[in-house]
């Protein structure tokens, strides 16, 4: 990392210090129905946890809220990279029922529904369903926003170096909050400088070195204040 040679960096590897970073993963669509969907994405999706959905087809886009009702290890694949990467099936329940965003799942789905599913009555059940699932042609994108949890293992003023499950891509840019004592967090947006696994951890662990590259003034203040009392001699 560049800033190594421009701020001095500090370890905090023993203090604890955790922040949560927001990632966009693109899924594959497997089957869709007015209350839920079907889902196969390259990252474990947490049973009960909440997840922001955007599916883009034909001019025409839905985004909805969803709880993850189950998840399981489906196959895994090799990334251009070499890397064993697993990929996971997950069913998302949509939480968000009000009659205006069930239109809007009904319009989308009626608009890119396959032909052999046209004669399908959405809102019928399907078994223990409360609506039918279909198949729909597979969205030119579908994103699906994850919050992931890290581990501050140093940090400067230019940047940090975290640990998290979850390998990133060299040069993506990642919104990120870290949260200190005292109930203090702050806001930064980070790009990823490196990204090395741990070859000792099991789950499988990577060490990612990130760029500050922008940050609100209030938030630097926090964290040159924060590095300040760190790099305070001791009594």
């Amino acid at each position: 990392m560049d800033e190594k040679r421009r701020y001095k960096r500090f370890s905090v590897d023993i203090m604890e210090i955790n922040g949560k970073m927001v990632l966009a993963t693109y899924v594959k669509i497997l089957d869709i129905s007015i209350g839920g969907v079907s889902l196969k994405a390259n990252r474990r999706l947490n049973i009960g946890s909440e997840y922001s959905l955007k599916m883009e087809n034909k001019g025409t886009e839905l985004t909805v809220k969803g709880i993850i009702v189950r998840s399981t290890l489906s196959e895994s694949i090799e990334d251009s990279r070499g890397n064993i990467v697993p990929v996971y099936f997950a069913g998302m329940q949509f939480t968000d029922t009000s009659e205006e965003k069930i239109k809007e799942i009904e319009a989308f789905i009626l608009n890119n529904m396959k032909d052999a599913d046209k004669h399908v009555d959405l809102y019928s059940p399907s078994g223990r369903r409360l609506y039918v699932r279909v198949f729909i042609e597979n969205p030119e994108q579908s994103v699906l926003k994850v919050d992931e949890n890290y581990k501050v293992k140093n940090i400067c003023l230019g940047g940090m170096m975290i640990e998290s499950e979850h390998a990133l891509e060299l040069e993506s840019v990642v919104s990120l909050e870290i949260y200190f004592v005292e109930d203090k967090s702050l806001k930064v947006t980070g790009r990823v400088v490196s990204c090395i696994m741990i070859s000792d951890r099991e789950p499988m662990h990577y060490n990612i070195g990130m760029e500050f590259i922008d940050m609100p003034e209030k938030d630097r203040d926090i964290l040159i204040e924060f590095i300040r009392l760190l790099d305070k001699p001791a009594a």
